[in-house]
């Protein structure tokens, strides 16, 4: 199934059934969302203008085009490339995405498509800059050697493993700071027997000075509660 105007299967997102890590799941047009510069990073490289490589060159979407992805999962670090063309390889990939951030592992899957997977879920913000590009291999008008690359978020098992060991740790050292805290002062009790005494004191040249540092001292630590 695809999704109107823009070439995309709805499936597309997720199928990749020979990689037990990955997340097959079927997704609506509700599902999609319109890609923001503005809300999802600032770019790392200029992705207006042409971006030439070894072996190929990538032209940014006409004016008006508004690629689609889907929400991202939190802690993703993976994307989903596809529509790519027949003659891509690993190597024009891996130097596509290479200005986006670091690059952990790339799956090639079939000819059209691959997971790239990132050291970092703030690289796939960046990535997603690519969604739109048009790519033409060694000068090629074939259709072979052209395509409109699609990129969005993918839900990966190890992405989701990560993110859960992280606010596990997260947890853990937010327990140990709180352990670690000093207990607060038992409350102060007032008698009025100590008022009293306190007040007799006072008329006493003897104690007098003794019991003015003794009424500070109480009025102090209960400015303190």
């Amino acid at each position: 199934m695809t999704v109107p105007g823009t070439g995309i299967g709805t499936n597309s997102y997720m199928d990749m059934t020979k990689d037990s890590s990955i997340f097959k799941e079927m997704f609506t047009m509700s599902r999609f969302y319109p890609f923001s510069n503005g809300i999802e990073c600032i770019p790392n490289f200029n992705h207006l203008e042409p971006i030439i490589l070894s072996n190929a060159i990538l032209t940014p979407p006409l004016p008006g085009e508004i690629p689609m992805h889907h929400r991202k999962p939190l802690g993703c670090r993976t994307v989903y490339v596809g529509c790519m063309p027949e003659k891509i390889t690993e190597e024009i990939v891996r130097e596509i995405f290479a200005r986006c951030g670091t690059i952990f592992s790339v799956r090639m899957s079939g000819s059209h498509f691959c997971h790239i997977r990132f050291a970092d879920n703030e690289t796939v913000d960046q990535a997603l800059l690519l969604s739109g590009f048009r790519i033409q291999i060694e000068e090629n008008d074939e259709p072979a050697y052209n395509s409109k690359m699609h990129v969005d978020y993918a839900l990966s098992r190890d992405d989701q493993y990560d993110y859960e060991q992280l606010e596990l740790i997260q947890e853990k050292n937010h327990r140990k700071l709180q352990g670690f805290q000093p207990p607060s002062s038992p409350p102060l009790h007032y008698s009025e027997l100590e008022a009293k005494n306190l007040e007799e004191n006072f008329h006493d040249e003897q104690t007098f000075k003794k019991s003015c540092g003794h009424f500070d001292y109480r009025i102090g630590k209960r400015r303190m509660q």
